[in-house]
């Protein structure tokens, strides 16, 4: 019985060896990512992309013609729902914190 289960277990690991899998890396708000997936799709380095590209042009503060960036400076009177989405989240994080999270502290960390 015990040499039953090596033989399985054994089985069992060579299959899991067969897996592709894939390898994506990039750069993005001023570093790198690497992903290794299992099956992606075919197009998945490009929705990886634009993924990323999203986030990037709406709510990074390193790119300074992102919309939060934008928005910090008073450029932005409309924003998209995803920068909505986020504002909201860390208002409720203000709340839940009572305070402790402050999403208004940049000017201050930045002197």
């Amino acid at each position: 019985m015990k040499k039953l289960f090596v033989i399985i277990a054994a089985a069992l690991t060579l299959a899991g060896c067969s897996k592709k899998y894939e390898f994506f890396n990039g750069r993005t708000q001023g570093t790198t990512y690497h992903i290794i997936m299992q099956s992606p799709t075919a197009d998945m380095q490009q929705r990886i992309d634009e993924v990323l590209t999203q986030i990037d042009t709406t709510l990074s503060i390193f790119n300074p013609n992102s919309q939060i960036s934008r928005f910090n400076r008073g450029e932005v009177a409309v924003v998209s729902n995803d920068f909505e989405m986020c504002i909201n989240q860390a208002r409720a994080a203000h709340v839940f914190s009572k305070g402790m999270y402050d999403i208004t502290v940049a000017p201050l960390v930045d002197l």
